[in-house]
C-alpha cells in the first residue's frame, strides 16, 4: 500500500536533510587564548628563546590526522632569554591551530615561550610565541645570552652562595673547636 503524499514528502525531507547533514562541513572549534601583556608571556614560560626551526615530526597514524597530534620541534637556538637551553633544542606543540598548536615552520625564526606541562615544554597560540626576534625590554627580560650558558646573574649568584656555605663552614668549625677545648 503506497505511503500518502503527505508522509512520503516528510521521509524525502528528512532524507535529504540527512544526506546533506553528512555531506556539509562540520562546526569547527577555534583556538580561545586569554590574551596577556609581553611582560605576562614571559614571566609564564619556563624559558624563553630565539632560534630557527630545524625540523618539525609530527606524531600521527596514517589514515587519520588529529589536530591534537603532537609536533616535536627542533630548534637552532641563537638567543637565550630566560632558563637554561642548549644549542639544539625542542618542544612540543600540536598539528592542529583549532586545538591552540603552533603551526612552525622549517627555516623560519621564532620567539618561544615555552609552558611546563607533564614535564615537556609545550609552545602553542596562547603561550605568547611569535616569529621573529623580540625587544627584550618589552618583556622584561634580560638581554639574551648565548645558548649553553649560564644565565649572567647564575654565576654570581654561585659564588655568593659558595662563600655563604664557606662561612657557615668555618663559624661551624670553630664553634666546635671551642665546644671541646672547654
Amino acid at each position: 500500500m503506497p505511503l500518502p503524499m503527505t508522509k512520503r514528502s516528510a521521509l524525502f525531507v528528512a532524507a535529504v536533510a540527512l544526506v546533506l547533514s553528512a555531506l556539509a562541513p562540520s562546526i569547527a572549534m577555534a583556538c580561545m587564548c586569554m590574551p596577556l601583556t609581553k611582560p605576562s608571556y614571559a614571566h609564564q614560560a619556563a624559558l624563553v628563546f630565539t632560534g630557527t626551526v630545524t625540523g618539525v615530526d609530527v606524531h600521527s597514524s596514517p589514515p587519520v590526522y588529529s589536530s591534537i597530534d603532537p609536533v616535536d620541534v627542533t630548534f637552532d637556538v641563537e638567543t637565550v632569554y630566560k632558563g637554561a637551553v642548549t644549542r639544539t633544542f625542542q618542544v612540543v606543540t600540536v598539528a592542529g591551530d583549532g586545538s591552540c598548536g603552533y603551526r612552525f615552520i622549517v627555516g623560519r625564526r621564532y620567539t618561544v615561550f615555552p609552558w611546563q606541562v607533564d614535564e615537556k615544554l609545550h609552545a602553542g597560540l596562547c603561550t605568547g610565541t611569535i616569529e621573529g626576534a623580540i625587544n627584550a625590554a618589552e618583556y622584561l627580560l634580560p638581554s639574551g645570552y648565548e645558548p649553553g650558558t649560564d644565565p649572567p646573574l647564575t654565576g654570581r649568584a654561585l659564588i655568593v652562595a659558595s662563600a655563604v656555605l664557606a662561612t657557615f663552614v668555618i663559624v661551624g668549625l670553630e664553634r666546635l673547636r671551642a665546644s671541646r677545648q672547654h
